[in-house]
Formats: C-alpha cells, sequence, structure tokens
C-alpha cells in the first residue's frame, strides 16, 4: 500500500505521515529534506538557488547531509523551495522518490507532489492543510523550543511567500490530486489530526473491525465514568454537572427515560461509550461521548455516534441537540457529518449548562 501525504508547508503533513507509517508498519519518506539538502548544498557550494544549473549541480549532495539539523531551519526551508521550481531539480530526484514508494509492501511518502507526479497511483492520498497564520504559529512555537529566536511575522511573511511559489510554480505545483482526501487541521490538535487520517486509510482501504453496540448495565457504569472522566480531564476539567451524569448514570440517564450506549471492539473490550439524557418531553441531550484512545482509526465514534441517533429516534426525540467546545473539532466534524447544525437557540436555551461550553449544535438529520 502507498499512501500518499501532500501538503504546504508546516501543515502538519510530516507529522501525519510518520503516525501512519508507524500505524501500518510501513517506511516512510519525507521528501521534503531531499529538496533542503539540495537547497543546502546550493547554500555551501556559494550558489544560486534560482540559477537551476546551481541548482541542478547540488542535487548530487551527500547522503550525509540528509542527517543536519540545519536542515530544518527556516533558511534552507526557503532555499529547498527556491531549488524546486527548475524542472531539472524536480527530474533528477524523481527517480529516487519513485523507487522508494515502490518498494515491496508499499511505503508513506510526504512532500508536495506525492499524490499528483511521483505516487499517482497510490492507494491514499492525502492533502493537508491549515491557514497560513495557525502553520506560522506552529512553525514558530518549533523554532522557539530549538531557541531559535525568529519573529512570528517573518515566519508567516515567508510561509505566505512559499506558498506563492508552490502553488505557482510551472512543473508539478503543489495542489490536491482530484482523489485526495483534504484534510484542514487549522483547529485540530496533534492526536485529533493523526486520527482522522489513520480513519481516512481506513476508510480507502474500505477496512472497519467488527464493533458492536452493548446496552447499558451496571456492570458498565464504571467504562462510562472511567472513559469520559479522561478525555474531559485531558482537555478540561470535569465540573458538578459532569461529576453528577458520571457518578450516577442511572439515577440521572436511564431512569428519567434516557439511554447509554457503549462500542466493543474484538480484543478490546469497551472502547467508547455514549449517553442520551431526557431533558424534556421530546427532547434529549446527546452528551457524555468519549472514545478511547486504544480505539484509534477504528472508526468507532462514527460508529457509535449513528447508534445513538437510531437509539433517540426509537425514543421518539423531538429535538435532539449537544453541547460542546470548539477545541473537539474533531468530534464537531463527526457531528456535522451525522446531521447536527450549529443553533443559537440550543446554545441559549441550553449553553450555561457547562463553563466550557461554546459550541451547541441540533440533529437536522442528513
Amino acid at each position: 500500500m502507498i499512501i500518499a501525504v501532500d501538503g504546504p508547508t508546516a501543515s502538519g503533513k510530516g507529522t501525519i505521515a510518520k503516525a501512519l507509517a508507524a500505524h501500518f508498519a510501513l517506511p516512510h519518506l519525507d521528501t521534503g529534506m531531499l529538496y533542503r539538502a539540495v537547497g543546502r548544498q546550493v547554500q555551501l557550494s556559494g550558489g544560486d538557488p534560482d540559477n537551476a544549473d546551481d541548482a541542478l549541480a547540488a542535487c548530487a549532495f551527500p547522503d550525509a547531509l540528509l542527517d543536519d539539523d540545519i536542515l530544518r531551519s527556516e533558511e534552507v526551508g526557503g532555499f529547498a523551495s527556491r531549488v524546486s521550481v527548475h524542472p531539472g531539480v524536480r527530474q533528477a530526484l524523481y527517480e529516487r522518490q519513485r523507487a522508494f514508494a515502490l518498494q515491496p509492501g508499499g511505503a508513506v511518502l510526504d512532500g508536495r507532489d506525492i499524490g499528483t507526479v511521483i505516487a499517482p497511483d497510490a492507494q491514499v492520498k492525502l492533502f493537508i492543510t491549515a491557514s497560513v497564520a495557525e502553520r506560522a504559529r506552529r512553525r514558530w512555537l518549533e523554532m522557539q523550543s530549538r531557541g531559535n529566536d525568529v519573529a512570528l511575522a517573518d515566519i508567516e511573511r515567508d510561509i505566505a511567500a512559499r506558498d506563492a511559489r508552490d502553488i505557482n510554480r510551472a512543473d508539478a505545483p503543489l495542489m490536491a490530486a482530484p482523489d485526495a482526501l483534504v484534510l484542514d487541521t487549522t483547529f485540530f490538535g496533534r492526536e485529533q489530526a493523526i486520527e482522522a487520517a489513520i480513519e481516512a486509510v481506513l476508510t480507502a482501504r474500505n477496512e472497519r473491525p467488527d464493533l458492536r453496540i452493548r446496552p447499558f448495565d451496571d456492570t458498565l457504569a464504571r467504562h462510562f465514568h472511567d472513559i469520559n472522566a479522561e478525555w474531559i480531564e485531558s482537555m478540561f476539567r470535569l465540573e458538578p454537572t459532569d461529576r453528577e451524569v458520571l457518578e450516577n448514570p442511572r439515577e440521572k440517564i436511564i431512569v428519567p427515560g434516557g439511554d447509554i450506549l457503549f462500542v466493543e471492539a474484538p480484543g478490546l473490550g469497551i472502547v467508547g461509550t455514549c449517553a442520551l439524557q431526557r431533558t424534556g418531553p421530546g427532547a434529549f441531550e446527546l452528551t457524555k461521548m468519549g472514545v478511547c484512545e486504544n480505539a484509534r482509526g477504528m472508526k468507532a465514534g462514527e460508529f457509535l455516534l449513528e447508534a445513538v441517533i437510531r437509539r433517540a429516534k426509537e425514543l421518539g426525540a423531538t429535538r435532539l441537540y449537544l453541547l460542546t467546545n470548539h477545541k473537539c473539532a474533531a468530534a464537531i466534524h463527526l457531528y456535522e457529518k451525522l446531521g447536527f447544525v450549529h443553533d443559537a437557540e440550543i446554545m441559549a436555551d441550553y449553553g450555561a449548562r457547562y463553563e466550557r461550553c461554546d459550541v451547541a449544535m441540533l440533529y437536522k438529520g442528513n
């Protein structure tokens, strides 16, 4: 299996590609490092990165140069973008990348033209993007962690300039392949972006483990508590409303006419849970939905949410809503996919229930 991961600089494509390689036990090639090595070699040789002959000569860089940490500097990144516009450079590096992609068993490659030029036959193609401002912020934080004092505004200008060069170059411009899944990570955390990418690969391969839904019984109450307490505390803090429901699920959810469902995966047991809390005649809040980290890539969350929506209809829900926070971007994307829309009236009626709530959604169906 060949997985092509493309995208502009600092979009998160490298992080995602490495995670995919580890998850699916495939070798990984960061093709951007090849261009950075060419750019660095031009610099070391005193050449001009805008000169096609100088750039082509630098393609004979020694392999040891790929291990030099300076390749990740902003200055070398700029050189890499400039040498990459030359068709001769791209052709010189093409065979090296193509051979890596075609090795037995497959590979993961990330760059800017993997899905369109290097491996147009890749079984899975992802295009990772994010806003210029967010990409600049990420790169600035990375540089700060390395002790490099670079102004955020300078990085943002540099990224915008690189985008323009990469998109407008005549040979192999930066673009999403027609059959690529575009993943915008602007509002995703690292783990959310990786999970979304893994799920995309599994979907492309049409793979999903034999998940099953289990109804609530008191022996599963600890899973309801532990799964939700873990994710809430990792992102926010447990509020009194959370504790009340998690510690008394039968009293607060089941007895008033709601329900709690669980998703079980082979070999892992219970990996997710979600509740329907009755809040009025025909009104139900979809709440306390959590999926374990070890279920990443199984689409357990989507499988569970589909079941909970069906259960809400069985219970006679005429107003199915949820309250969340913008930090839960991956979950919000899933809610939108399955028919929830942002709703100001829901926010006005129920938003005060949680301090962390800044997103309210109402189920409208697909």
